[in-house]
């Protein structure tokens, strides 16, 4: 399977997801009007990707914002990391980076961290 790289747009972020060694990367602002329009190669990708997956992955997210709508799409990819998780037994490394004093950014990854029961969101200091 090949790697997916989308670069950094106006108003959304530089995605890079590498099946070679299992990192991916999201970075930079996520706040089109139609989130779901951008994350839906991703997602798709995700579909494929995983279920031919048994290798550990560690996902980053390096987001400086993103606005409401972006919640669906990324609750949607946490949820098939999670099921994916659970039903196959693979380590899983989520990590959330943010500045410690952009309290609306860790306080969004502590909510999103308390919606998944088999995900351990780390927040990291940037």
């Amino acid at each position: 399977m090949k790697s997916l790289i989308i670069q950094k747009g106006t108003d959304t972020p530089f995605v890079s997801l590498n099946p070679v060694n299992n990192v991916f990367d999201f970075k930079g602002d996520s706040y089109s009007q139609d989130p779901n329009e951008f994350y839906a190669p991703i997602i798709e990708w995700f579909k494929e990707f995983l279920p031919k997956n048994s290798q550990p992955i560690t996902i980053n997210f390096h987001f400086s914002y993103f606005n409401t709508p972006t919640y669906r799409p990324m609750m949607e990819i946490l949820q098939m990391l999670e099921q994916h998780h659970m039903e196959r037994n693979i380590n899983l490394t989520v990590n959330w980076y943010a500045n410690k004093q952009d309290v609306d950014m860790v306080n969004d990854a502590k909510f999103l961290d308390s919606n998944f029961e088999h995900l351990n969101i780390q927040i990291l200091s940037v």
